[in-house]
């Protein structure tokens, strides 16, 4: 009986242990979703100026901005560099909501404009742009 004492004690403390690993996981999960959910977006130093603000924004910190003007256009090209594919994800369902119909895999239109939504793998490049 001693053997399988032994047998059934190892596979009891496996058991448990597994059990234990697994509530530790969910815990840190939780905790880390927490302490991302209260913690305070970091301000961008830069912004998008003020011709651009009827377009529908992405929500992350603006890494980088810089505003063309031409004769039969207006542009605005914007890059952020820590958005996740999830987030790229929702901001284009967001643009299609707002009535902008999408015209190839980076380009949606919507009257004399179009946006730009082009994922380059976690980082994001918007363009807004105004047709005259």
């Amino acid at each position: 009986m001693g053997f399988l004492d032994g047998l059934l004690k190892r596979v009891v403390r496996s058991a448990v242990n597994e059990e234990v690993n697994k509530v530790e996981r969910n815990i840190t999960n939780e905790v880390r979703d927490t302490i991302n959910e209260n913690k305070p977006k970091q301000e961008s130093r830069y912004k998008v100026g003020e011709k651009y603000l009827h377009f529908p924004q992405f929500d992350g910190v603006l890494d980088d901005v810089s505003e063309k003007k031409e004769s039969t256009y207006e542009r605005c090209t914007m890059d952020y560099y820590h958005a996740t594919n999830e987030e790229i994800d929702k901001y284009a369902n967001e643009v299609v909501e707002k009535g902008y119909k999408k015209m190839t895999n980076v380009r949606y239109e919507k009257d004399n404009e179009y946006i730009i939504i082009e994922n380059r793998n976690n980082y994001l490049h918007l363009v807004f742009h105004i047709k005259f």
